[in-house]
């Protein structure tokens, strides 16, 4: 995917996502469940 390729893809969530309180809210939570699927893996791993 090229530079380009990319804004145009941002811009277009931009577009369709509104940024409001809940979606903050929705972002942080999936944020924090790939963060822990991640460590768990990690765990899984050693």
């Amino acid at each position: 995917m090229t530079e380009t390729n990319t804004q145009d893809v941002l811009a277009f969530l931009d577009k369709i996502i509104p940024d409001t309180p809940e979606m903050q809210l929705i972002e942080r939570q999936e944020l924090f469940r790939l963060t822990l699927t991640q460590v768990m893996r990690n765990l899984r791993k050693n």
